[in-house]
Parts: C-alpha cells; structure tokens; sequence
C-alpha cells in the first residue's frame, strides 16, 4: 500500500524494519488476541480502506470532524477507527455475539501520544441486557493483563456519536493517558437494522498500552 501515500515520511514508524522489536510487537498483539478469544470473542478481520458513509455518517460522525483527519484515495478513505465494521456486521446478522477486530488506523496526527498509523482494538457485545459493572470489569482485567503491574487509573464520562452513557479510562504514565473508550450502542442505530437488543462497543489503543508496557513516554519509541 505505501505507493498509495504522498508523504512516506508519516508512515516510517509502522515499518518496524528492526526485527527484534517487530517479533516482540508480533507477540504482544498475538497475546491479545488470545485473552479475547479466551473470553468467548469470535475475531474477525476488515478492509483497510473504507468508504466514507461507513466511517462516518451511519455512525452519527458529523463531517465537520473528518475534514482535516482522514487520508483519501480517490473516493475512497483509509479508516480512522475500527468502528466502522459495525454497519457491515448489523446488516447482515443479529444473533447474540460477541466482536473483536485488531488492525491499523489511519489519522493526520502526530505527536507524543498520537501516530498516524496506530492499531486498535475495537469489539462490540450484543445481547438482551447488558451490565455494564461487568464491562468495567472485563476491561479492567484486560488492561492488568497487558501491562504486568499495579497501575493507576480513572474513568470519564464522554460522549460518543455513536453510543449513549459512553467511558473513557485513563491510565497513568508519567501523564494520564487516554487507552480506551466505550459505551452503550445508540439504540437509533440498531433499530435502523431491525435489531431490538442492547449493544456495547468500545475501541482500545493498543499502541498506548504497548508504550506503558515498555515505559515509554513516545509513541513513536514502540517502533524505533
């Protein structure tokens, strides 16, 4: 894909060319992987390049946001989330399920805390109710899980486009760090698939607990 990209220079830290800190990332996301599917999470896999009504509009996104963030190839762009499988996903089922997808998001940012490419972890839950004590939880354990130690953390409220009594948790590393986001799935947007049951869908920084896995206080220090 890099003859898709104008600046080649934004794109130099997912390359991993050094071989000893790409098997040690190779691991890490294998090992999350496994603590997903460990707990009943079926993996699946989507397409790098979206469509721009799949990445934003059905999930509420107004367009005023995406202006300035997104890479575009002809009608076409590189997805900002994972979040958009969600409408692919609805349409086509509605059985009780629970999601996870892992792979590269495409952003204009760049600095301390943020790369232009990054990976995510994103999954959704479908099911007749939903506990959301039990969420907090699951992703609580899954955060201690990766990082090996003790760790301070704190939870925001926040609003979503997409999703209604929305979360975010913050862990602190030398700063507090945003890792995840979460919430309660707009209930417009389910009923718009004939779909009558509770929804959660959260997204996670896999590179962000991978920088406080290695105590880093860079991003970009996960790839040098």
């Amino acid at each position: 894909m890099k003859n898709l990209f104008i600046n080649k220079n934004y794109f130099k830290y997912i390359n991993l060319k050094n071989n000893k800190i790409k098997k040690k990332y190779i691991l890490f996301l294998l090992k999350i992987k496994k603590f997903f599917l460990l707990n009943n999470y079926y993996l699946i896999s989507t397409n790098e390049i979206e469509n721009y009504f799949l990445n934003y509009k059905f999930l509420n996104i107004k367009k005023k946001y995406n202006i300035y963030e997104s890479f575009y190839i002809k009608k076409f762009i590189l997805r900002t989330h994972l979040t958009s499988f969600q409408n692919r996903y609805l349409k086509n089922f509605n059985k009780n399920i629970k999601i996870f997808n892992i792979g590269k998001c495409y952003r204009k940012d760049f600095d301390k805390i943020h790369l232009p490419v990054f990976f995510q972890l994103d999954f959704f839950i479908l099911k007749k109710k939903i506990n959301l004590k039990n969420i907090f939880i699951y992703l609580l354990k899954f955060i201690s899980f990766c990082v090996k130690k003790k760790f301070y953390f704190k939870i925001r409220k926040i609003n979503f486009s997409f999703t209604i009594i929305s979360f975010e948790i913050d862990i602190y590393n030398y700063n507090w760090i945003e890792i995840l986001g979460f919430g309660i799935i707009n209930k417009n947007l389910l009923n718009s698939h004939k779909i009558f049951k509770q929804g959660i869908a959260g997204g996670i920084g896999i590179d962000r607990i991978y920088m406080i896995l290695n105590k880093n206080k860079n991003l970009k220090n996960d790839y040098d």
